[in-house]
């Protein structure tokens, strides 16, 4: 399954489970700086492992993110994993 595909059934699941319309774009956002990445690399979502996670968190930095949007960007990302 593609990578959006799999970010719009998480974000379905929020809506039903009663999150707000911003808490929804807010994760949406956050996804698309890990979609970013991946196709960046030419990776596919199910190569992702720790390794790359940490490839992911330096490219943040690189981008010269606050240590907050970071911190909101892996939460994010963390959620949909557990999703």
């Amino acid at each position: 399954m593609r990578f959006d595909d799999l970010v719009e059934k998480f974000l379905e699941k929020l809506r039903y489970s009663g999150a707000s319309g911003q808490t929804i774009r807010a994760y949406q956002f956050h996804l698309s700086k890990l979609d970013r990445f991946l196709e960046d690399r030419n990776l596919a979502i199910e190569n992702l492992d720790s390794e790359k996670v940490k490839e992911f968190r330096n490219y943040l930095v690189q981008k010269g993110l606050s240590v907050k949007s970071i911190n909101a960007i892996l939460s994010a990302c963390k959620s949909f994993f557990d999703f």
